[in-house]
């Protein structure tokens, strides 16, 4: 059971924890701040709305919901979705994703399967997000589990244990599903990839049979795209200091990202849902070597999510400057390159650094989507 005294270092928010967190966020200057400004809600409103919250589906339902409601029709031109009508509303899946937006990649799929009648998922984040207490109130009560990123080599494979025994146990219990990003941290460069070691951790709880132990968890692999990328000035910003000086992040800047993020125009956003299949596993379970097996299963990965990435003009605009061509300009006109190229110019003119340089950085995050499918 997933209300084990064993997870209490991992898992969200329950029974009484719930009260307490909520009461500790309704007095958060931090919390009323930030998400009275985001919302455009009167801090006192906000605060009246957290009356009556009981359970985690309760703050998802009356709290979560409506704030990422908000907040997407304030910076972006609307959330589509494709695939998830084809998955059923009484199933656990375990949703595998790339990963560009620290708060809004899960919360975003929490309020679509909410919306649409589905299990809302227990979504993983790293312990080094949690710069306060109220961030951490926050995240407990929108269901986020927790992956120990500061522990030592010796400790990393008791943690990668137990959550995956945790994980396993929450989607054969049926009452929520699991999202995880593909990767550690989130794609700086638009290049998604699945990391093997991901999956690795995945199969720790399971059986030695490959096929029945990645069957178990319902695998699911969502493909998240965003017009405009969250945060794309940051990250490149951060990827040439690292490039050129000693980098350190700290607390503020995790901070300066997550409500970043929430704010900044988006564009239109798409979530698209492809299962893999016990077919597919099987196939896999085929290959002899264990190792060759997860890299089997992570290229899988990779295509479906490649393949289902949803690319806007940007993307096409993008390679073709990147790459010197016209190979993709029936996907766009003059004026959409003239306004992807204003919007860059006003980002970069924003950032430290050699221009040549940061110019091509932020072209490879939106053109790497379109070299992944070629």
């Amino acid at each position: 059971m997933t209300l084990s005294s064993e997870y209490d270092s991992i898992r969200p928010y329950e029974g009484k924890e719930i009260q307490e967190a909520v009461e500790r966020v309704r007095t958060s200057e931090g919390f009323l701040q930030v998400f009275s400004q985001l919302s455009n809600v009167d801090p006192q409103v906000l605060g009246a709305l957290l009356t009556g919250i009981e359970t985690r589906y309760d703050w998802h339902k009356k709290v979560w919901g409506p704030i990422v409601d908000f907040i997407l029709k304030r910076s972006s031109q609307g959330v589509t979705h494709s695939g998830l009508n084809e998955l059923s509303r009484e199933q656990s899946y375990t949703f595998i994703s790339n990963h560009r937006d620290i708060i809004l990649d899960c919360a975003i799929l929490n309020f679509l399967l909410q919306s649409n009648g589905h299990k809302i998922c227990r979504t993983a984040v790293g312990d080094n997000l949690l710069v306060n207490q109220w961030v951490e109130d926050m995240m407990k009560l929108a269901s986020s589990f927790i992956i120990e990123r500061s522990v030592s080599v010796r400790e990393m494979l008791t943690s990668s244990m137990l959550r995956s025994k945790y994980m396993r146990e929450t989607i054969a219990e049926g009452e929520d599903s699991i999202w995880i990003a593909e990767r550690e941290g989130r794609t700086k460069n638009g290049d998604d990839r699945c990391q093997p070691a991901l999956l690795k951790m995945l199969d720790m709880s399971g059986s030695k049979d490959f096929v029945e132990s990645f069957s178990a968890m319902n695998l699911v692999v969502v493909s998240l795209s965003y017009e405009w990328e969250p945060c794309d000035a940051l990250k490149i910003q951060e990827n040439y200091l690292k490039r050129h000086a000693t980098y350190q992040k700290t607390k503020d800047l995790d901070m300066l990202a997550m409500v970043s993020g929430m704010h900044t125009p988006k564009g239109r956003i798409h979530y698209a849902f492809t299962p893999i299949t016990k077919e597919e596993l099987e196939k896999i379970g085929e290959i002899p070597n264990k190792g060759e097996r997860i890299n089997a299963l992570a290229q899988l990965y990779d295509k479906k999510q490649h393949a289902t990435f949803k690319l806007w003009p940007n993307n096409y605009i993008a390679y073709d400057i990147l790459n010197n061509t016209d190979k993709y300009a029936a996907n766009y006109t003059p004026q959409l390159k003239e306004e992807f190229l204003g919007n860059m110019q006003y980002k970069l003119n924003k950032l430290e650094g050699d221009k040549e340089e940061l110019t091509q950085m932020f072209l490879e995050i939106y053109a790497n989507p379109v070299k992944n499918i070629e």
